[in-house]
């Protein structure tokens, strides 16, 4: 049997939709929490409540009007790739160590280990917490 078949299929019983995709996703860039590509503004995240390194709330509200609450609780330590294409933060209260990534285009929620993060972390990464 294949061996990256089954890891396939386990990472997809992980993932959640939140949203559908979304075209016209290139050259895209995040500037504090508002996401442009190509000069338009096509999204811009919302860290409500901020307390420290926690947004009580986090959601992403596309330029469409459709908004996507990623967590009506705390968010610790969430940060947004420098091209706007991901958001990840660690649930506050998880006992299980993992963190949430989110994919701005395609709508798509994963729960990942502390070490991918390190791997999507970036050194331009955007603290959301800072955002006002």
């Amino acid at each position: 049997m294949n061996k990256p078949l089954p890891l396939l299929l386990l990472l997809a019983a992980c993932a959640e939709h939140l949203s559908r995709p979304r075209a016209g996703w290139q050259s895209c860039s995040a500037k504090g929490s508002v996401i442009s590509c190509r000069g338009k503004e096509v999204a811009r995240v919302e860290c409500g409540e901020p307390e420290g390194e926690v947004c009580g709330t986090l959601a992403v509200l596309y330029a469409g009007g459709e908004r996507v609450t990623l967590t009506r609780r705390r968010a610790r330590r969430p940060e947004l790739q420098p091209d706007g294409s991901h958001l990840w933060y660690s649930a506050g209260d998880s006992r299980t160590g993992l963190w949430s990534l989110y994919d701005l285009q395609s709508g798509v929620m994963q729960e990942v280990d502390p070490y991918q993060i390190l791997e999507w972390h970036d050194p331009d990464s955007i603290p959301l917490w800072r955002t006002r």
